[in-house]
C-alpha cells in the first residue's frame, strides 16, 4: 500500500486485496452518508452524544449536591429553604431523568 493510500484511509497494514476494497467501498459509504447529513440530525447527535458523555453525569452529581447544600444552607440559616430536606423537588428532577420501563 502506498503512503498516500495509508494516510487516506488509514490502514498501516498490509492487507489481501478484497479487504482493502472492502475498506474503500465503507470509506465511500461513510463520506456520502456524512455529506447528506443534516445540520439538525448532527446537531441531535452532538446533544445526544453529551447527554450519554461522563461530563453530563458529572454535571449532574455536582447541580444535585449544590442544590441539596444550599437548600440545607438555608434551612439551617433560619431561612425558608425552596426544597426543604428530603428534597421533593429534586427527587421529582432527578426521576424525570431516569429512563422509562414497562
Amino acid at each position: 500500500m502506498t503512503p498516500d493510500a495509508r494516510a487516506k484511509t488509514g490502514i498501516d497494514v498490509d492487507l489481501p486485496t478484497s479487504a482493502k476494497e472492502n475498506i474503500n467501498l465503507l470509506a465511500k459509504f461513510n463520506e456520502r452518508e456524512e455529506a447528506e447529513t443534516s445540520r439538525m440530525q448532527l446537531s441531535i447527535e452532538r446533544i445526544s452524544a453529551f447527554f450519554g458523555s461522563p461530563a453530563y453525569f458529572v454535571s449532574v452529581v455536582v447541580v444535585l449536591g449544590a442544590w441539596a447544600l444550599a437548600n440545607i444552607w438555608v434551612a439551617h440559616s433560619g431561612g425558608s429553604p425552596l426544597d426543604a430536606p428530603p428534597f421533593p423537588w429534586l427527587q421529582g428532577m432527578v426521576s424525570s431523568n431516569a429512563p422509562h420501563t414497562d
